[in-house]
């Protein structure tokens, strides 16, 4: 492969392969490359994890063939949790009163 260019592919891209038993895998797209005057998706090869190969010339690791490209919109992270988290480490007013009268009457002993 005569690589021409290379960029960084978003992080939604997959490449879909068709498996044996009629179902679909998904692989991530790492990169996009020109490859003479086709431009191919770029993964991690299933077989050699310390190589980067085109995904039209892999296989799953349960033996697919490369079918076709697919982006998969990548959920938003949701705000809730992290929210939550924060409102935890936060003591309630009561709470900080509570303990600031705690520290003064330890002070005074």
């Amino acid at each position: 492969m005569a690589i021409k260019q290379l960029a960084a592919a978003e992080s939604g891209w997959r490449a879909v392969f068709a498996e044996p038993d009629g179902s679909e895998s998904l692989s991530r797209i790492v990169g996009w490359a020109v490859d003479g005057d086709e431009v191919v998706g770029l993964i991690v090869d299933p077989g050699a994890p310390a190589k980067i190969v085109p995904a039209a010339g892999a296989s799953s690791p349960s033996g697919g063939k490369f079918n076709r490209y697919r982006f998969v919109p990548e959920k938003p992270a949701a705000a809730t949790p992290a929210k939550a988290a924060a409102d935890e480490k936060t003591p309630e007013p009561e709470d900080a009163a509570k303990q600031l009268v705690k520290s003064v009457i330890k002070r005074r002993r």
